[in-house]
């Protein structure tokens, strides 16, 4: 019997687009090495990355080694190679997040968008229910099928009786989705019920600008804050509560810091601890499992030097990942206490 799904053929260097050609490189090579280089790149090619590793196919030794030839004048003829969803997914998350990660192959190819998942599961069912209510039993019932049994089972005590009923109906024999319209169903989701709202929720504005001001230097931070608070001076205060540098991370409590660092790869982490001082770099040792504090403390004593470039990278990448969490409500980066002393003064200038 024919097989109903055709195996990906092997390409020549001839066949290979430029995109194909990095990716095989790519795979070719150390995970954590090529997660140097992706870090490297911006949004646009990581897409264009990601549809040429799940469309690679196999890539034969030979090809290898005229590509190895091609960019660095020799190579030695190794193994096979072969590309797909799942070595895209474990190369990118050798350098990103994971809800990155997700975001870039949703839009490179279709593969499902769990971040707008947990989005959702994060919402209040009445929230959702809402929502539902005003959708097709069809698409309703595809939402719910995704979600945890608890979460759906609070929603489904707020749908009208007619609605939840016939949901349930359909989730009992569920109708296969077509991939399109499946990613136009998380789209949407993401627009009405997730980025919506926030759009329109108070301080989304100081939000915005917030994430603007992470974007620069640190040092840059007190005096732009101060220039918002003379015109704008409550408004300056919730921005400041907003603003996190690489050094605010030793403020951080014990159980976010290993959240971030759990998320974070060991070169990541050893890139953004270079240059530190020995009481930074403990209280975020602290934090590592055994193995992976051996693993770093190892490469900082090691005579390995980096630029100051890299090392700044590093670091942004890190707050950025920080950023994200808390954006996402797994962590909290403001003072429990509420208190903000500098924040204050500079609010009221």
């Amino acid at each position: 019997m024919t097989s109903a799904v055709a195996e990906a053929p092997s390409f020549g260097l001839d066949r290979l687009s430029g995109a194909e050609q990095a990716a095989a490189l790519l795979l070719s090579i150390e995970a954590s090495q090529a997660a140097k280089v992706l870090r490297r790149f911006d949004q646009d090619e990581l897409r264009q990355l990601a549809r040429a590793l799940t469309g690679l196919g196999e890539v034969d030794g030979s090809v290898l080694a005229s590509l190895f030839e091609k960019f660095f004048s020799r190579f030695s003829t190794g193994a096979a190679l072969r590309g797909g969803a799942g070595q895209a997914r474990t190369l990118l998350g050798e350098a990103f997040p994971s809800d990155q990660v997700a975001e870039v192959l949703s839009q490179a190819f279709g593969v499902e968008d769990a971040s707008v998942w947990r989005a959702v599961a994060g919402l209040q069912e009445q929230t959702v229910a809402q929502y539902l209510a005003d959708e097709h039993p069809q698409v309703a019932s595809y939402i719910l099928s995704k979600l945890e049994v608890g979460f759906v089972g609070r929603v489904m005590q707020s749908l009208p009786r007619e609605l939840r009923n016939d949901t349930l109906r359909r989730m009992v024999s569920p109708t296969e989705i077509a991939e399109p319209a499946a990613r136009l169903i998380e789209e949407t989701l993401r627009q009405d019920l997730i980025e919506g709202p926030a759009r329109s929720a108070p301080g989304s504005e100081c939000a915005k600008v917030a994430h603007i001001i992470n974007s620069l230097e640190p040092q840059n931070f007190s005096d732009i804050v101060a220039d918002i608070g003379r015109d704008h001076p409550a408004e300056a205060k919730i921005i400041r509560k907003m603003l996190f540098s690489f050094d605010d991370l030793a403020r951080l409590p014990r159980r976010a810091l290993a959240i971030v660092f759990d998320r974070a790869s060991t070169d990541l982490v050893v890139l953004a601890l270079r240059g530190t001082d020995v009481g930074f770099r403990e209280v975020v040792l602290s934090t590592l499992a055994s193995r992976a504090r051996r693993l770093v403390e190892s490469e900082l004593n090691s005579a390995s030097l980096a630029p100051p470039r890299d090392i700044a990278r590093a670091r942004k990448d890190i707050v950025s990942l920080v950023l994200s969490l808390a954006q996402r409500g797994e962590i909290e980066i403001a003072p429990d206490d509420g208190s903000n002393a500098e924040g204050d003064e500079l609010a009221a200038q």
